[in-house]
């Protein structure tokens, strides 16, 4: 399948990629070489293919660029000014190209998602219920919001809240003592997935 889709949001625009066995993995190995360098070290098939996939979708989006991560893993690109992010979620993957510090995050909606939602759900959440569709739509923002900056000591649960504005449009707020922001998340779906997106940061 390959490229999926590019479509233009504000601030940027986002590139999606459906694994497959026709992906060119061979001239993705000579391209955007500093995006996981070591790749061939992992012995997981299925990752070594992800992260030969996300080279061949950057390559869509910003050809003459290349990626490297920071300390925290974070992707960011090596030449220009504009931000990246990148997600993936069984088969598929998302990245976001954006002027401003961004996040993305593909989720599958399934019941997993109930055993995990006490360690990331707060009482000021739009969500105080066991709803599966609501419950990985919160899941997906924090997830987005986080990726912004990335760092390992914001906590979903203790300093993300999340509300909503509408069926796809939310509000995110960080209250991290060192670092306090908030954001637009837009939400969208397809089959079985949920993508979350920011599109505009506001910090403080």
């Amino acid at each position: 399948m390959g490229l999926v889709k590019i479509k233009n949001v504000q601030n940027g625009k986002i590139g999606f990629w459906k694994i497959s066995h026709d992906d060119d993995l061979k001239f993705a190995e000579t391209i955007f070489t500093s995006y996981h360098p070591n790749w061939k070290n992992y012995r997981n098939n299925k990752r070594r293919h992800q992260i030969l996939a996300t080279r061949l979708l950057a390559h869509e989006l910003c050809p003459k660029n290349d990626i490297k991560q920071n300390k925290f893993g974070k992707p960011d690109l090596i030449s220009g000014t504009d931000f990246i992010s990148i997600s993936n979620d069984n088969n598929y993957i998302g990245l976001l190209l954006s002027n401003q510090s961004c996040g993305i995050d593909l989720q599958s909606v399934n019941t997993k998602i109930l055993k995990i939602a006490p360690k990331f759900q707060n009482k000021n959440d739009f969500i105080q219920n066991n709803d599966i569709q609501e419950l990985t739509q919160l899941w997906a923002a924090k997830e987005a919001m986080y990726k912004v900056h990335g760092i390992p000591t914001i906590l979903f649960k203790e300093h993300l809240t999340i509300k909503q504005k509408s069926s796809n449009d939310f509000i995110g707020f960080c209250a991290h003592p060192k670092l306090k922001f908030q954001c637009k998340i837009n939400m969208h779906s397809f089959k079985n997935y949920l993508l979350a997106f920011t599109s505009e940061i506001i910090d403080h």
